[in-house]
């Protein structure tokens, strides 16, 4: 364990290679144990980032939020501490902005001097000067666990949490609005109904809710509230505005099998860390992860329905037996409908005994239908010796993209994480399967085609990689590999319609995707 008792002039940006690129790492105050990046929003004068530090280790250890204000170079202006009880530790979740104020609003987890865990929350000013701040807890909950904040379309703010008594895994979902003053409005808790349940270990994780158009909202949670699934599966529940249950679905059984969304043999759907986002026509972009234990997981991203009908999806390939999607927000939409994607390659199972190895981070630019449009490697652990734990990926109003967590150094015999944030120019993403870069795109011949096609890659030769034809529910049709830039699929025994392939290296990196037509 290392002590550290450090000045926020420790907080330092370590370098800047660009006007509109920069990383940002350092110790934070007070710190003993763990320091991480929690939530970060772009301001007029730069970004304001929530972070957590603990003191201490396990279930007595201390956290303390913190806000911290950047300039649009990364460089550090200004730190505060949040909630300044000895005896009540916080930590930070969410920063919202008031909207008529300018004011922020923060949200956070509490565990109190008694042990009784809830939601905190804490306003100030633009410049951070307190205004008030107050807590809520619920008596006798082992656990309350939230990983976003969303604003109503009133002003007030919603959030879907995870709490638990005695049960391993959470057996409740609490649904909670706030003001605009922080205060609670209303609650509701919801409990697992099935008694005895049909599952071994039930539970039911909220990751995200959503506003809905005409009121109400929707929360996609891993595992159900209603146990009409298996575990590792995602459920999708939809309230009114009273909080009132109003229907659930499910992702559909694709061929008819226990593989919902079907992409491969084993695989299952996005089962952990949802984010959310709605399109215009009312479709949702999902990301999670997906897999088992016994073919690994692979961090995703789907298009469905408003009711859970499959239209497309992205998986990264990677060489990696588990990946996982970013740890609070692994996807972002921009204003235009693109989307932001972020992967951990080689996440650390936190299984207790198991040591951490370097890791490597990847982000992704999608269109609508999520097909990549650029990529970059954030960081890569191998080079230094390294493990990164990304919390979020939001866009940034320079078309670039800001990624935020924690690094730990595994040459110290105790790693702890330090900050770490890294900020990429509009630039700054390998620009991949677009038209107008043909040089990094495939060309099918024949399309349509009756037997099969060949599919041949521009640019640089790739030696190794696959191409995967997808049918139109989402069903993997067949793989075929990759030698010097060209695939030969047969397609004989298909049957006729519109089928979709994606293209990736031996690295995993997409090289092209797009349709071919059977006749």
């Amino acid at each position: 364990m290392r002590l550290i008792s450090v000045t926020i002039a420790v907080l330092v940006v370590l370098f800047m290679y660009a006007q509109n690129s920069w990383t940002f790492e350092g110790s934070g105050e007070w710190q003993e144990g763990d320091a991480m990046l929690l939530d970060v929003v772009e301001t007029g004068s730069g970004y304001l980032i929530g972070a957590g530090n603990r003191s201490g280790s396990g279930s007595t250890s201390a956290w303390y939020g913190h806000l911290l204000k950047l300039d649009p170079h990364g460089a550090l202006l200004t730190s505060r501490r949040l909630w300044n009880h000895d005896d009540i530790h916080y930590s930070i979740v969410s920063i919202q902005e008031d909207l008529a104020s300018g004011d922020w609003l923060v949200f956070g987890h509490i565990r109190d001097a008694e042990g009784a865990r809830g939601i905190a929350t804490y306003r100030c000013h633009a410049d951070l000067t307190p205004i008030d701040s107050s807590y809520h807890v619920f008596p006798g909950l082992g656990l309350v666990s939230f990983g976003n904040v969303t604003r109503d379309t009133d002003g007030t703010y919603l959030i879907a949490a995870a709490g638990r008594v005695s049960t391993p895994l959470p057996d409740r979902m609490i649904l909670m609005r706030f003001g605009a003053d922080g205060d609670l409005l209303d609650e509701r808790t919801f409990l697992l109904t099935a008694q005895p349940p049909p599952i071994a270990h039930p539970y039911v994780i909220p990751r995200h809710v959503i506003t809905m158009d005409g009121g109400g909202s929707l929360v996609g949670c891993a595992g159900d509230l209603q146990d009409v699934i298996p575990s590792e599966r995602s459920s999708f529940h939809r309230f009114d505005q009273a909080f009132t249950l109003q229907g659930s679905f499910y992702p559909p059984h694709a061929d008819g099998s226990v593989d919902p969304w079907g992409i491969a043999e084993g695989w299952k759907t996005i089962s952990e860390h949802h984010f959310m986002h709605r399109q215009t026509n009312g479709d949702l972009i999902v990301s999670g992860r997906r897999g088992s234990l016994s073919h690994g997981y692979r961090a995703a991203i789907n298009r469905i329905t408003e009711d859970g009908g499959w239209i497309s999806a992205f998986l990264p390939e990677s060489s990696s037996w588990y990946d996982y999607p970013f740890m609070l927000n692994s996807s972002w939409q921009r204003e235009d409908g693109r989307v932001l994607f972020g992967m951990i390659e080689a996440y650390h199972t936190p299984v207790a005994g198991l040591p951490l190895d370097p890791n490597r981070i990847h982000v992704w630019e999608l269109d609508t239908m999520l097909n990549p449009l650029c990529s970059a490697q954030v960081a890569h652990g191998d080079e230094l010796d390294l493990y990164y734990q990304p919390q979020r990926i939001k866009a940034t109003s320079d078309g670039g993209i800001i990624v935020i967590g924690g690094v730990a150094s595994l040459s110290d015999p105790n790693p702890i994480f330090d900050y770490w944030a890294v900020k990429l120019g509009p630039d700054d993403c390998l620009t991949i399967g677009m038209e107008e870069h043909a040089s990094l795109s495939a060309h099918l011949f024949p399309n349509p085609g009756t037997e099969g096609f060949t599919a041949t890659l521009n640019g640089p030769v790739v030696h190794g990689g696959t191409l995967r034809l997808f049918d139109a529910q989402g069903r993997l049709a067949g793989t075929t590999p990759v030698q010097q830039s060209s695939a030969r699929f047969n397609a004989q025994g298909l049957v006729p319609g519109m089928y979709f392939y994606h293209i990736s290296d031996a690295h995993g990196r997409p090289r092209g995707s797009g349709k071919w037509v059977k006749e």
